[in-house]
């Protein structure tokens, strides 16, 4: 049996026991990138809108879910189907009325994408798992934003995405003019970092540097073991210039050449 089973601290969680990040920390703590997890809440508020892309099993959408209340409303959007059957399940719990889950990849364009054969039952950071314009693997089909969302409202978007991030921006350029949400976006990889940051430069954003560890020393189970030694998000805040008051964040990015550590 590759799944398995927690009462955490944002309730009880179906996981993939073999997972090397998410599934492991759940196991070990009650929990996943809780400090992130924090960080996001504090960027909305009750009754707002958001979009989520890329949420794995929903570590992030569930306290998401709770904190917008039913007044507020969610799309989650996650492309690989059995992580997606996950995600149904641990949102299910929150009984989301005020949640809408798309299993399909986001990006630039309507063509389909291709998942990699991936061996759930051995060990992986299967959140890490990349799509490809391969044709080598299972097709995923894939949309834009723009095409699939018209919210009357947007107040946050959280892209985690695995190096499609510009993909994402880029087929949700409507929705950014438009409503000019806050922006949480993953930069962890260098060599896509520069053309991604210029790209939000250029949507006239502010942006920071949000690096939290993922290990909480007040993690839900209350063990002391870190696990992740050395391991942390690679996030920015992404801000409307217009917005800017600079009170939120590690650092400001000031150029498209800027990372988080030397």
């Amino acid at each position: 049996m590759c799944e398995a089973q927690i009462d955490g601290r944002h309730g009880r969680f179906r996981f993939l026991r073999h997972d090397t990040w998410i599934g492991a920390s759940l196991a070990k703590y009650g929990e996943f990138s809780e400090l992130e997890t924090a960080f996001l809440l504090r960027l909305c508020k009750p009754g707002h809108t958001v979009v989520e892309v890329g949420a794995h099993i929903g570590t992030q959408s569930v306290p998401l879910a709770r904190h917008l209340t039913e007044r507020g409303t969610l799309h989650v959007f996650e492309p690989q189907p059995r992580l997606f059957r996950l995600l149904e399940a641990n949102l299910a719990q929150v009984k989301p009325s005020n949640v809408t889950i798309h299993n399909v990849a986001v990006g630039d364009s309507a063509d389909a994408l291709c998942l990699p054969e991936t061996d759930y039952t051995t060990e992986g950071n299967f959140g890490g798992v990349a799509l490809s314009t391969s044709t080598n693997g299972e097709q995923i089909a894939q949309i834009r934003l723009d095409d699939v969302l018209d919210p009357g409202a947007l107040h946050l978007m959280k892209i985690d995405v695995e190096g499609m991030e510009l993909a994402v921006l880029k087929g949700a350029s409507g929705l950014i003019s438009r409503y000019r949400p806050l922006m949480m976006i993953e930069n962890d990889r260098s060599e896509k970092s520069a053309e991604l940051i210029g790209h939000l430069f250029d949507l006239e954003y502010r942006l920071m540097w949000s690096t939290p560890p993922l290990f909480n020393p007040d993690n839900f189970f209350g063990e002391s073991e870190n696990i992740f030694p050395e391991i942390f998000s690679v996030n920015m805040l992404c801000i409307p210039a217009e917005r800017f008051g600079g009170e939120i964040g590690e650092g400001e990015i000031t150029s498209r050449q800027d990372r988080p550590w030397p």
